[in-house]
């Protein structure tokens, strides 16, 4: 994370939210319902699996979920865990999986990633992911992984992206100039130069 202290499995955080329907914010009964209910739908139920997953969003778990594991072990649960729900989501329907600055991936997440990428099960799975270009991730180089570079956006992208940010339709040339040059062609730059 931003801040130097990473959450182990950080981004597979979200994608439970996603694959549940679980609002940041929610309360721990019904957050507890839903994961209850999507794990009895994959054929997961267990009260080990949803201890597992409640305490990877930092909820309360049954006082016997989590019995007899210590730190390790719960990480290690909750690897082969969340391998277990990507593949039997595939098995339902194709999947895309999109992570946001995987720079920012502890190593537990970047491991499970590996293991995901080097998986014997054929996935319907697509996974996509953001990341600055020095970080490279050692799966990165395998046959099933294409690289997509961003190449920065023309000038004349940006002046129309801060067109439609402001809801103008002329801007000050000296001004479309200046935050082009900040913005070096990165859009949030530019969204974010004109927002203030």
């Amino acid at each position: 994370s931003p801040d130097g202290q990473q959450t182990p499995f950080l981004p597979f955080i979200e994608v439970v939210r996603g694959s549940f329907q679980v609002s940041a914010g929610e309360g721990e009964k019904d957050v507890a319902r839903k994961l209850e209910m999507g794990l009895t739908a994959l054929g997961l139920h267990s009260v080990r699996n949803l201890g597992l997953l409640l305490h990877l969003l930092g909820l309360k778990s049954p006082e016997e979920a989590l019995t007899g594991l210590d730190g390790v072990l719960i990480g290690l649960r909750t690897r082969e865990l969340l391998q277990q729900l990507l593949e039997a989501r595939c098995r339902l329907s194709p999947v895309v999986m999109v992570i946001e600055d995987l720079h920012w991936s502890d190593s537990a997440s970047e491991e499970l990633l590996g293991k995901i990428v080097d998986s014997e099960a054929k996935l319907r799975l697509l996974l996509l992911h953001t990341r600055r270009p020095e970080y490279m991730p050692t799966w990165l180089d395998r046959p099933a992984a294409t690289k997509l570079g961003l190449e920065p956006l023309p000038a004349g992208d940006i002046r129309r992206l801060m067109q439609a940010r402001l809801g103008v339709e002329v801007l000050p040339e000296a001004f479309a100039r200046r935050v082009t040059e900040k913005a070096e062609g990165n859009a949030l730059f530019a969204e974010e130069i004109v927002s203030f």
